[in-house]
């Protein structure tokens, strides 16, 4: 039963942190400005979510389809409108970035079905989307170095921060249940990385944006 409620949460977790940004996201849609924020998080996110879904329908587990789908969703309408309010050469970095993750997702799709190699008897997918989970976590603190600078957390996402240290907790806790360290390592090194966005925020509270715009 306690295997079944946590798993239920974990799950429950995953989703809302996807759902997590979207209050800061149409911020910035109503701005028209990223304000600073950097994209790659969503980049990270969708090619996060992209992979695990492929692992689902490798594995037949319909609820990881259906989450990383949910998210692959969200974290694609996210990504739009940080390219719509992109302007120069900040909009050319986004959609190379856009290019990029899409021909790693279509190499990993012929991958799973074995069109492309690596020919070998070891599925790859689990081990590149494990790796992809950790950098989804850690890529917020692209801004890390502007935060410290400005002395401003608002550079950096605060609801996506809070749900990735709730979300890590879950799915570490269901890592060390089952004993499977696919899951507890990327989520025990996402804790970590989530952790250090928390300290940024109280270290340095976010300032005010110049024309604040009610959501």
């Amino acid at each position: 039963a306690f295997a079944s409620i946590l798993s239920l949460s974990a799950t429950a977790a995953s989703v809302i942190l996807f759902i997590s940004p979207m209050k800061e996201v149409q911020k910035t849609k109503a701005l028209g400005s990223t304000r600073g924020q950097s994209a790659l998080p969503f980049v990270f996110m969708w090619l996060n979510c992209c992979l695990w879904g492929l692992y689902g329908l490798q594995a037949r587990v319909l609820v990881v389809i259906v989450v990383n789908g949910i998210g692959a969703i969200l974290s694609t309408y996210y990504f739009c409108i940080f390219v719509q309010v992109s302007k120069g050469t900040e909009r050319v970095q986004l959609l190379l970035s856009l290019f990029a993750a899409t021909g790693f997702v279509i190499w990993a799709t012929l991958y799973s079905q074995k069109y492309v190699g690596p020919y070998v008897e070891t599925n790859f997918l689990p081990w590149i989307a494990t790796t992809i989970c950790v950098l989804m976590f850690a890529s917020p603190l692209i801004v890390v170095g502007e935060v410290i600078r400005k002395k401003d957390s608002s550079f950096l996402n605060f609801r996506l921060s809070v749900m990735s240290v709730v979300n890590c907790l879950a799915w570490s806790g269901l890592g060390i249940l089952y004993k499977d360290l696919f899951i507890l390592v990327p989520n025990v090194l996402g804790l970590l990385l989530s952790l250090a966005q928390i300290a940024l925020f109280v270290k340095y509270p976010a300032k005010p944006t110049t024309n604040p715009i009610p959501i």
